[in-house]
């Protein structure tokens, strides 16, 4: 399962940058995968203002947050 986000900010120009974070074993029951999704913008933002810039992938699986080489 994959879900995108879309931020704007300011070192990139006022550009649309998309993220797309791949979820490994996300939970089955709606509840908790609803739950595990929406602390993602949290990650993505602490990750974003660390950076300044967000690689386009990242991999999501069981509270692990890691970027993907592509």
């Amino acid at each position: 399962m994959s879900v995108g986000f879309w931020y704007v900010y300011d070192t990139t120009g006022g550009e649309t940058e998309t993220v797309v974070a791949i979820l490994r074993r996300p939970p089955q029951e709606q509840v908790k995968l609803y739950r595990h999704i929406e602390m993602l913008p949290d990650i993505l933002a602490f990750e974003l203002e660390r950076r300044r810039r967000l690689p386009s992938l990242y991999e999501f699986d069981r509270g692990q947050f890691k970027e993907v080489l592509h």
